[in-house]
């Protein structure tokens, strides 16, 4: 199942009720769309799996429109996943990014010390978020519990990156000491808050 639309088909309006920031690069994605340049990048492996969830051509074809677009530094990139026609082009975000933010944030105050409080809240979250998806007829996506740990990991990073860049953590208390040394081990040995008990 392809998971893009052709920028091609997308009918250009010029109305604010649509609007999006980065209209005016349609004509730059349809050109690339027409020189095939996502489908000629996906020969560059770079040493990956060709499998890999984030492969090189996909990377790649985010580093060039977000240069086009003047994304100087990488934190520049994070005002392009919130554009309708770019998540279009590019495939749109990760369904379950969006359920792990909010599920890390619920989890992480139970330290390693509370791993069964921290089932039970997984537990119940789970449970209460897929009777509230579901109870309108709406399908939850193929997988989606699989991708939760992985996400998890990666807001974990983020996280801990922002804490080093924005707080004084010379004399941190107990609190934060304890959740960064937790942190720190899971970064480590590649695991989420939710691996020992999946």
């Amino acid at each position: 199942m392809k998971s893009t639309t052709d920028v091609s088909k997308i009918k250009s309006e010029f109305s604010l009720q649509n609007a999006t920031s980065f209209g005016g690069v349609k004509i730059f994605l349809a050109y690339l769309e027409k020189i095939k340049l996502a489908e000629a990048m996906q020969d560059l492996s770079g040493g990956k799996a060709h499998n890999a969830i984030f492969p090189v051509h996909r990377i790649l074809l985010y580093l060039i429109i977000g240069w086009t677009l003047g994304c100087e530094r990488m934190f520049h990139f994070r005002k392009l996943q919130h554009d309708a026609l770019l998540r279009r082009f590019l495939g749109g975000r990760w369904y379950a990014e969006d359920i792990a933010i909010q599920l890390y944030y619920l989890l992480y105050v139970f330290g390693e010390d509370s791993k069964s409080e921290r089932k039970v809240q997984y537990e119940l979250f789970i449970e209460h978020f897929e009777q509230g998806y579901t109870e309108d007829g709406r399908r939850l996506p193929d997988g989606w519990k699989n991708q939760l740990s992985l996400f998890l990991r990666l807001r974990e990073i983020i996280v801990v990156v922002g804490m080093y860049r924005s707080w004084d953590l010379r004399q941190p208390d107990d609190w934060t000491r304890d959740f960064l040394q937790d942190s720190r081990m899971r970064i480590i040995n590649g695991i989420s808050l939710i691996d020992d008990f999946l």
